[in-house]
């Protein structure tokens, strides 16, 4: 099969054999690698800051998140994750966390989360969030520098109504 693509008044030929099939999978893991030359482990420490005094029961937990959503119109991607038990935890206005992360390169990423009230989220990721649980409605940006490997990112959250 034998592709002309036009651009700037120039083509380019893309010739494609039967054994030389691209996958959806195959563009996605060499656009999402995080093994690059810029790659590099970050560590980030913050709070969840709750709008007031809560009280978590046994069962409850948060899941905290760094993702790389600056990609138009495709999923986000999921650069590091910690998953709390927050069970019995008294009145807190505020939870702490330290996550690993993975980062592909330097540049802007935003940190989510999630605290599940009483209950704890299924690894199939179906029912995620439910009435009186909380969970960020708003972007919090994290900027990662070449060569930084430690940053702070409190994340704001609300309840789920």
């Amino acid at each position: 099969m034998f592709f002309y693509v036009s651009a700037a008044s120039i083509l380019i030929g893309l010739w494609l054999t039967s054994e030389d099939t691209i996958t959806s999978q195959d563009t996605a893991d060499s656009e999402n690698t995080l093994t690059g030359e810029n790659s590099m482990s970050v560590t980030i420490k913050g709070k969840l800051i709750l709008p007031s005094a809560v009280s978590f029961p046994a069962g409850s937990s948060a899941v905290v998140k760094c993702v790389d959503s600056s990609l138009m119109d495709a999923p986000s991607v999921t650069l590091g994750t910690i998953n709390i038990d927050i069970s019995n935890t008294g009145s807190v206005t505020e939870l702490h966390y330290t996550l690993q992360a993975t980062v592909p390169r330097p540049g802007e990423f935003s940190m989510s989360a999630v605290i599940n009230v009483g209950w704890k989220r299924s690894g199939d990721g179906k029912k995620w969030i439910q009435k009186g649980d909380f969970h960020n409605d708003t972007h919090h940006d994290i900027e990662i520098e070449e060569g930084v490997t430690q940053y702070e990112s409190d994340v704001e959250v609300v309840q789920y109504k």
